[in-house]
């Protein structure tokens, strides 16, 4: 990946309710991340980024109609929210956390700076924008479940080997019709195709 300088975010809210049309049927295409930004999971969703930011390599390719990342702190704990339905839930031990995305620490990326969702913009709000909501390693049944009721056409859950538990991955597949999941590097895909 190569770092940008851009400085404030750029990315602003459409829902796709609102008649705004796409280029050329291009995509709008939102990436779900969690940090801390020294995990794995938070370096691939900012290279998956970085590429779709570019200009398309493939001689069909398209660039995103739209691109936005949703920082949450917390995967766990925003399907928690999500699933209660509720904006924002009490837990024990970190206290009060709200179903919005946060604030993306200064030093934590400068690739997703011009593409970062405000903080305080509610994930439901957030989905109902997009074609495509791409998540790494974390089987979300809550916040893939309200991406389907909310309209968002492709679920991507992109897999690794080291975070993939059979069964939750079994149940999240047969309850959200056409999840994709993508498989990060050979022993996670020959671990998925064995399910």
């Amino acid at each position: 990946c190569v770092l940008s300088t851009s400085a404030a975010p750029q990315w602003a809210p459409t829902r796709r309710d609102e008649g705004v049309g796409t280029a050329a049927g291009a995509p709008r295409i939102g990436v779900l991340v969690q940090g801390p930004a020294v995990k794995g999971l938070f370096r691939d969703a900012e290279c998956l980024v970085w590429a779709l930011a570019r200009d398309p390599v493939r001689l069909n390719g398209r660039v995103p109609a739209a691109l936005s990342v949703f920082f949450t702190s917390n995967y766990a704990l925003l399907d928690m929210a999500v699933g209660a339905g509720l904006q924002c839930i009490q837990d024990q031990t970190r206290g009060r956390f709200c179903a919005t995305a946060d604030a993306l620490p200064a030093d934590a990326s400068t690739i997703f700076r011009e593409h970062m969702v405000a903080a305080d913009t509610d994930v439901r709000e957030w989905l109902k924008t997009l074609d495509v909501v791409v998540v790494f390693e974390s089987t979300l049944r809550s916040f893939f479940g309200a991406a389907h009721k909310l309209g968002v056409r492709q679920k991507i859950l992109v897999l690794n080997i080291d975070w993939t538990e059979p069964n939750a991955l079994l149940a999240l597949h047969a309850e959200v019709p056409g999840l994709q999941l993508w498989a990060k590097g050979n022993a996670t895909l020959v671990a998925v195709a064995s399910l």
